[in-house]
């Protein structure tokens, strides 16, 4: 998917597009990882509308539908834009990758905290 940037795009937007915003967080964690375009991310956020596409489904389909499919085209438009206008890894943090490196293996729980979690979960 790093090597297909034309393609990120359209998927992305198509993520978006779902009602929900299950999509924008795939989306989101992949740009994090480095996975992903900032012309991705910009697709994404311009073709969600969230939890209010389910009301708008449920109220008006047709016309739910219809802004859905034109968020997808904007969002997939102005994704290309931004990925013609600017590099791949434009706002990504490279000190993540190896800040990331550094923490690998490391386990910041202790068996205090788990007792506590485990506790507290016993009583819900």
């Amino acid at each position: 998917m790093q090597e297909a940037t034309f393609w990120q795009v359209p998927i992305a937007a198509g993520l978006g597009a779902l009602p929900g915003c299950g999509g924008a967080v795939i989306v989101m964690t992949q740009y994090v990882s480095g996975r992903l375009s900032f012309g991705a991310v910009v697709a994404v956020l311009t073709a969600t509308m969230g939890d209010a596409a389910f009301l708008l489904i449920a109220q008006l389909p047709l016309t739910g539908l219809s802004m859905i499919g034109l968020g997808f085209v904007i969002g997939t438009l102005t994704g290309w834009i931004v990925n013609k206008l600017h590099a791949f890894d434009f706002l990504y943090d490279h000190n993540l990758k190896t800040a990331r490196l550094k923490t690998v293996g490391k386990d910041a729980s202790s068996p205090f905290l788990d007792r506590l979690w485990f506790c507290f979960l016993l009583r819900v």
